[in-house]
């Protein structure tokens, strides 16, 4: 990958982040493993510890719960009406019934999200994003976006493609192995 204006040190040479020390940590300490892979699982955890950060920062700054967020993020990326069972969004978070029922009335109190009757079945209770919410998580979705615009910024925007189709065959890669576990 190309990179403009990464930043150099004293001697011109490009600066080595905490990453690249991670990943020459578990190379040293295991070096009978295969290193690809080694590498390759701590950088996504990497990443995974620095966007959790990030996410953490957003969630401060608009004051929500990290657990809410992914919560309604869940709602808003399947479009309008933004509603879904509570049973989808345990799956989809990958976290317990109780969680996520303990999120909806946090959120609910809040007036971020709202229970209706599921038109299909009278029985049962759909979680759906209020006009509040809705602005809510567009406004932490564009500040989220300029953030990572900021992170990547000196990447050529081929290199950024090529990265997100990268990163998402990895991530079907990993979706096949957790599906099994």
């Amino acid at each position: 990958m190309t990179i403009k204006g990464h930043q150099k040190n004293r001697k011109g040479l490009l600066q080595r982040g905490l990453t690249d020390e991670v990943v020459a940590q578990w190379q040293d300490q295991m070096p009978s493993v295969d290193p690809i892979t080694l590498s390759l699982g701590a950088i996504v955890t990497r990443i995974s510890i620095l966007n959790d950060k990030i996410l953490a920062r957003l969630c401060k700054e608009y004051g929500i719960s990290t657990g809410a967020l992914k919560l309604i993020l869940a709602l808003r990326r399947i479009g309008p009406p933004y509603v879904r069972r509570p049973t989808d969004l345990y799956q989809l978070l990958a976290v317990t019934s109780g969680a996520v029922t303990y999120t909806i009335n946090l959120l609910g109190k809040e007036g971020l999200v709202e229970m209706i009757d599921d038109p299909q079945d009278g029985r049962s209770r759909l979680v759906q994003l209020t006009p509040r919410g809705l602005q809510l998580v567009n406004d932490v979705t564009v500040r989220n976006v300029e953030l990572l615009q900021r992170a990547w910024a000196d990447l050529e925007p081929r290199d950024k493609r090529d990265t997100v189709q990268r990163l998402l065959e990895l991530a079907r890669c990993w979706e096949r192995i957790a599906d099994r576990l």
